[in-house]
């Protein structure tokens, strides 16, 4: 299980070290912080951050916004403008780089929390409900939001990220499903086909009407078996076909 990552840019530095010490004492994982662009797009290519905290006024000859339609061009991500710039030319500016949030400092650290729930949620392949305005964004728990090659669930107040690739397999308990990794299990309450449909991806595939399981970590296999380190999953009849389908088998 790893915390989400997240990347600041900001020129001042004393507030991004105060930004880094709260998101930290939230649960997340920052893992740079950047002063100009260029600085920024490397760290960026370079760590893969599941989301961009951005400051507009930069260091250098491109701001905040530049910088971040750079950053959509390299992968789409979730990014949030935390800026003290609020004038109506620089909103304008800021919508083409499709930002998930746009914060007026100051801010405090309960705005901020949820700015980054709500930027991953809207950006997942879950649909979010409507929000009413006194609403005070609690999400329930064990909920899953997948974003490209990770999904995030939700343990107590914040965001989790399981890597797609350390997920072992999912196994079906009733409307129950638990994703196994060799260090730990989660346990959904959701039911195994729907957590499937939503993960909807090339690695994972459902052998058993109570297992999915990720391809690239079976070990071996039988007619109507396959084994993940020393766990032995039944291969249903009927996925036998597709299963075997999917292998190089000489």
């Amino acid at each position: 299980m790893q915390k989400v990552k997240i990347l600041i840019v900001e020129d001042e530095f004393i507030v991004a070290e105060d930004l880094s010490e709260r998101l930290e004492r939230s649960g997340y994982d920052v893992c740079e912080i950047a002063d100009n662009s260029v600085e920024a797009l490397e760290i960026f290519q370079a760590q893969m951050p599941d989301i961009t905290l951005m400051d507009i006024n930069l260091r250098g000859k491109q701001d905040g916004i530049e910088t971040a339609m750079q950053i959509q061009e390299i992968r789409q991500t979730p990014l949030i403008f935390l800026t003290a710039l609020s004038d109506k030319p620089t909103v304008e500016r800021a919508k083409e780089a499709n930002p998930s949030a746009y914060i007026i400092k100051p801010f405090n650290e309960r705005e901020l929390n949820v700015a980054i729930e709500l930027a991953l949620h809207n950006f997942s392949r879950v649909k979010p409900e409507a929000v009413a305005p006194e609403t005070e964004y609690e999400f329930p728990e064990n909920t899953h939001y997948v974003l490209k090659e990770r999904i995030f669930v939700k343990i107590n107040t914040r965001f989790e990220k399981i890597i797609l690739q350390d997920i072992l397999w999912i196994e079906a308990d009733g409307n129950y499903s638990t994703i196994v990794t060799k260090d730990h299990k989660f346990v959904l309450v959701t039911n195994l086909s729907g957590l499937h449909e939503k993960i909807e991806h090339p690695l994972f595939l459902r052998v058993h009407r109570s297992y999915v399981v990720n391809l690239q970590r079976i070990d071996s296999f039988e007619e109507n078996r396959l084994f993940i380190q020393e766990k032995e999953i039944p291969i249903s009849k009927s996925n036998r076909a597709e299963f075997i389908r999917r292998f190089l088998v000489i």
